[in-house]
């Protein structure tokens, strides 16, 4: 199958951070070298520290605004944390990120606004006062379980607005959902069952990377990374996916589709 357009979203491990120079990005990221395989043209969406809040809405917004390009596109979508949430913050007109899972010691997690204005977050003062409301919401109204279902809810809707407008789409885990209890791992089960169930999930299987003792299916990126972490540039010195990594990745794909969108 042919395209003309691959379209990936996600967080950092899809836009290809790891090293200090930004200019490394697009010549190493699994997106650049796939679309070279693929022959069409690389439109990377993901952002550094981006929730699936932001996954979700920028990947709407794309295909609302190209509809004309749906037929000839393969979409490709890196989910993320899901204690990441997408703010709007009314200073600045821009929607940010907030990392509860980083959230403490003055740091309001990490607030990505793209812009060289001043706004709340730019004080000492203010960072106190957004650092004390997410705590607030963090105690009394966050839950895993609850992110996960909301995100399976808008992942269904996602998956219904692609398919009526064409577009083929793949899915995989760049980080894995919650498993730190039961009630946690069921309800990230339900998810990722009902993804390999409606769409092209993307899993990984161990000895791909020529580790013939071990057949283990495993559902994030992350993970994999970490099971080969002695292989030479797989890891970038700040932890995420190095060249070799993207590299594999490119062709792991490329090898995916050729087989009719099937697992290894």
């Amino acid at each position: 199958m042919s395209y003309k357009y691959l379209v990936t979203n996600g967080c950092s491990f899809v836009a290809g951070d790891g090293y200090t120079s930004r200019s490394l990005k697009p010549p190493h990221r699994f997106s650049t070298l796939l679309s070279e395989k693929l022959k069409c043209k690389d439109i990377n969406l993901a952002q550094s520290g981006a929730s699936n809040d932001r996954i979700i809405r920028t990947t709407f917004d794309w295909i609302e605004n190209n509809k004309d390009k749906c037929k000839d596109t393969l979409l490709i979508l890196g989910l993320t944390d899901v204690s990441r949430m997408e703010l709007y913050l009314n200073e600045v007109n821009l929607y940010v990120d907030s990392h509860l899972s980083s959230l403490g010691d003055n740091q309001p997690g990490q607030l990505i606004a793209d812009t060289e204005k001043e706004h709340i977050t730019s004080s000492q003062k203010g960072i106190g006062k957004v650092v004390k409301w997410l705590m607030f919401y963090l105690e009394y109204f966050y839950s895993d379980k609850n992110r996960v279902e909301k995100f399976r809810r808008e992942l269904i809707l996602l998956l219904s607005y692609l398919k009526e407008h064409k577009v083929d789409v793949i899915i995989f885990n760049s980080l894995g959902l919650p498993q730190d209890d039961k009630d946690n791992a069921k309800y990230s089960k339900k998810i990722t069952d009902y993804l390999k169930e409606n769409t092209n999930f993307l899993s990984f299987k161990y000895n791909y990377y020529g580790k013939p003792y071990d057949n283990e299916t495993i559902n994030s990126w992350d993970f994999y990374l970490r099971r080969n972490r002695g292989v030479r540039d797989w890891i970038a010195p700040d932890g995420h996916p190095g060249k070799e990594s993207h590299k594999w990745l490119s062709t792991y794909i490329y090898d995916y589709i050729k087989r009719g969108f099937k697992n290894a």
